[in-house]
């Protein structure tokens, strides 16, 4: 493993051609975002950004894309039933404070209406699909018209099955001319939800259990809440975990957002600096997943690399064809983070050297909250023979992205694809090229 890790550190600080931009600091997460993932999708409620038109004598014609399901219930019934359960404890002992009072019975009903819904989409996920869809209408019509096939694959989770069919339906109501065909299925795991490597996956793990451990034990909540919840704190300390409870409790309050009707009641228990202290912990482990960083040794990005060849693949499929068409990919949170930073979008691909540099470099939900999604479209001129001549753009979140290859001459944000193409190929072939060296030196 050292040697793979020391050769793989050489060997894959690949950096972009173009860096004309400046990474601009990041501001510290509000309540909402401190919970990393389970942020609610921006542009819910608000505009999304404004695009940059088609250049002169181009028209966009064909999307990939892939997008994250939406907003979901926890995954495991203990999330809610922990805190139910030791809530109840104090509330039947007489332990609680009139807000104590009111988060138990916040967290009972919680508890009780999670039954059976474990990482199930919610109501609110549904709308955020359906919103993506009517902007990615109203966006690009010319390829959302009559006649146009559109080709999605779901992972095989209800709930990423059934972001796919939100989505889908709203637009075949907006667009009733429109072909679609999708299919949830195993078959096509291994670009929906691809495997990590097996020594890779070693390498993300140790760094799991060394660097982002320590980061933990250097953020561990200190129990000022307890005097908010608990009427007696010496109770509380002697017989909760108030550190698991803490996680578990900002779980919960922060989740609320995902659900219609629930109350926001975060701010009501812990401080900023005890969310923003978990919002670390979270984000620390996003870094060691999925970026360009020493603690998973440079491995993260590379682990979801199948999902950006067959993006590669299909539209190379699409640019040989006069047909409008759109491919869709619908999965999870842990394809979309890797598959940004490998296409090296925002330059989400800077290095880090350890955990403590990400604030205010990288912070998680500002690229995986609920129903992220990639956008990547094309455009041609009225020649469809011309391969040469096609442009891209890339959407994160619906944000025209800056990439890693020099914008086209119509200027940011549109590229040559067959610039971006080459660059993504190169990266990719180089570091399974550096895999199959390591391979055949440790086999002599």
């Amino acid at each position: 493993m050292t040697l793979l890790r020391t050769a793989l550190i050489a060997a894959t600080l690949i950096t972009g051609i173009y860096t004309g931009y400046a990474v601009k600091p990041i501001p510290r997460p509000n309540s909402h975002e401190s919970v990393n993932q389970y942020l609610v999708y921006p542009f819910l409620n608000s505009p999304a950004p404004t695009l940059t038109p088609a250049p002169d004598g181009y028209e966009p014609f064909h999307m990939e894309h892939y997008g994250r399901h939406g907003s979901r219930w926890q995954i495991g019934e203990a999330n809610y039933g922990y805190p139910a359960t030791e809530l109840e404890k104090a509330h039947k002992a007489g332990k609680l404070t009139p807000l104590g009072e009111r988060i138990y019975l916040f967290a009972d009903s919680a508890n009780r209406a999670s039954k059976g819904r474990d990482g199930e989409l919610t109501d609110i996920g549904a709308l955020e699909h359906r919103g993506i869809a009517r902007r990615m209408v109203k966006n690009f019509p010319e390829i959302f018209c009559n006649g146009t096939q559109i080709d999605a694959r779901s992972s095989v989770v209800v709930r990423c099955i059934l972001s796919m069919i939100n989505e889908l339906n709203e637009i075949k109501a907006l667009q009733p001319g429109i072909k679609i065909r999708s299919d949830a299925s195993w078959a096509d795991m291994n670009y929906i939800v691809p495997s990590h490597d097996a020594e890779a996956g070693k390498i993300i793990e140790f760094g799991k259990q060394t660097d982002l451990q320590q980061l933990r034990r250097r953020t561990l909540n200190n129990g000022t809440y307890l005097p908010k919840l608990f009427n007696d704190v010496q109770y509380a300390a002697d017989s909760l975990n108030t550190q698991k409870l803490a996680e578990a409790l900002i779980a919960l309050l922060g989740g609320a957002q995902n659900h219609i009707g629930w109350p926001w009641l975060l701010d009501t228990v812990f401080t900023p600096e005890e969310t923003y202290a978990e919002w670390l912990r979270g984000n620390a482990f996003w870094a060691v997943e999925a970026l360009n960083i020493k603690a998973n040794g440079y491995h993260g990005p590379y682990q979801r690399r199948s999902t950006l060849l067959n993006i590669i693949e299909s539209a190379d499929t699409a640019i040989t064809s006069s047909r409008k068409s759109i491919n869709m990919r619908f999965g999870h949170d842990g394809i979309v983070l890797p598959l940004a930073v490998l296409m090296e979008l925002d330059q989400l691909w800077q290095p880090f050297d350890s955990l403590e540099q990400l604030p205010g470099r990288f912070h998680d939900y500002k690229v995986i909250p609920m129903a992220c999604n990639i956008q990547i479209i094309f455009y041609r001129t009225n020649d469809c023979t011309n391969t040469d001549n096609v442009l891209v753009k890339v959407l994160l979140n619906e944000a025209e992205a800056t990439l890693p290859v020099k914008p086209s001459k119509a200027g940011h944000p549109y590229y040559n694809w067959n610039d971006l193409r080459k660059f993504y190929t190169d990266k990719i072939n180089k570091y399974e090229a550096s895999l199959q060296t390591n391979t055949d030196n440790e086999g002599k």
